[in-house]
């Protein structure tokens, strides 16, 4: 599609969902009830040694 829009101005809301893109943030928040369904599919699963260990050196303030 870019093709075809060649010289076409990109809004300013759309530069910026780009510069956000890049620099490793979403583009679009996620909702409370979005963040609540992710949490609540993801209770009771156990967590893996390599996980724990992540979260424990994130705490502390350490690349795991």
């Amino acid at each position: 599609m870019s093709a075809a829009r060649k010289g076409v101005p990109l809004s300013e809301v759309h530069k910026k969902a780009i510069s956000a893109g890049k620099k490793g943030k979403p583009t679009k928040p996620k909702s409370k009830a979005h963040k609540k369904a992710i949490s609540a599919a993801h209770k009771g699963v156990p967590l893996s040694e390599a996980h724990k260990k992540a979260i424990s050196a994130g705490m502390k303030g350490k690349k795991a």
